[in-house]
């Protein structure tokens, strides 16, 4: 399923994901939760999904891992941070994202700093 498109806009909680499938031009949802999804890539082989989302009681954004089909959530981080804007590597062997550790003010994760620093995980 590599000839799609990954985006997201308001669903049944703040924003959920959806899949666009170029070739068939049909939309799936792909999240659905209370909370929001936010920036997001697909792997390079088109099979799975990293993004940030902000999760249930935690005024940070996390990374999370799915399936195209909506199976097999995982959240991978969960660190007292705000994970951003997570990249497959272009081999899909690592995630790349943004971590900023320092709020600067009391809040969501907006609130936290312009910044931070790299990381690397396995997916």
């Amino acid at each position: 399923m590599v000839d799609a498109a990954l985006f997201n806009t308001p669903g049944t909680g703040g924003r959920d994901l959806y899949l666009r499938s170029l070739e068939k031009l049909t939309v799936v949802q792909i999240t659905d939760s209370a909370e929001y999804e936010v920036t997001r890539a697909l792997s390079p082989d088109g099979y799975r999904i990293v993004y940030a989302a902000g999760v249930p009681g935690d005024r940070a954004d996390h990374i999370l891992k799915i399936g195209v089909d909506g199976k097999s959530h995982i959240q991978l981080t969960d660190m007292d941070a705000s994970d951003t804007t997570p990249r497959f590597s272009p081999d899909g062997s690592q995630i790349i994202f943004a971590r900023d550790k320092t709020s600067i003010r009391s809040g969501l994760a907006a609130s936290w700093e312009n910044g931070g620093v790299i990381c690397v995980i396995n997916p």
